[in-house]
């Protein structure tokens, strides 16, 4: 049985500088864009600089459905002399929390991570390799008293790019639960 709790996620797409650039991620963007190109296409969002050289914060907040709930991420692009290196996605846990209001951090946690771990799935097909709670957190991992810090590692390739994705829940931190996701471009170059 799974448990449904409160959780911090902050989902990570990040790529790195390409020798051969163009692989698509998050929204249709391709790593190697330049900001300006960044900004056309993403002309529902404000551009922020961020406190990362060559980073910018999206506004408003990226929002992915989880049943009737919602998991809400802010967006982070960032840029170097190549174009789009990196996008991470960080769920505002504050937002997460008042849209559910009652369910406990463990709930939100493994509810969230598993909907996340089985898009990556359906996406990319099966991990190269997964280490811990991914897509089933055993209840007994996520009750106040558990001494037990249930976390998943696990990683994907294809369409041009690797992904990672890592989750976390410490019920003896005060946001509970961190998710994050990372895109790293794939070069052609050994």
């Amino acid at each position: 049985m799974r448990s449904r709790s409160t959780f911090a996620v902050a989902l990570l797409f990040s790529g790195v500088a390409l020798a051969q650039t163009g692989a698509a991620t998050w929204q249709g963007l391709r790593f190697g864009i330049s900001l300006s190109d960044a900004k056309q296409a993403l002309k529902t969002f404000e551009f922020q600089t961020a406190a990362a050289k060559d980073s910018y914060s999206l506004t408003p907040d990226y929002e992915v459905k989880v049943g009737k709930s919602r998991i809400l991420f802010t967006p982070l692009l960032t840029f170097d002399s190549d174009g789009l290196r990196s996008i991470a996605l960080s769920a505002d846990i504050p937002k997460i929390m008042a849209d559910n209001p009652g369910f406990p951090a463990s709930t939100l946690a493994a509810v969230f991570e598993r909907a996340v771990y089985e898009q990556l799935e359906a996406k990319y097909g099966r991990s190269i390799d997964a280490k811990g709670q991914c897509g089933d957190v055993p209840i007994d991992m996520l009750i106040p008293s558990s001494q037990a810090i249930p976390s998943c590692n696990a990683s994907w390739r294809g369409d041009g790019q690797s992904i990672s994705f890592f989750w976390v829940y410490n019920n003896r931190q005060p946001n509970k639960f961190t998710l994050l996701i990372t895109y790293r471009a794939i070069s052609s170059s050994l």
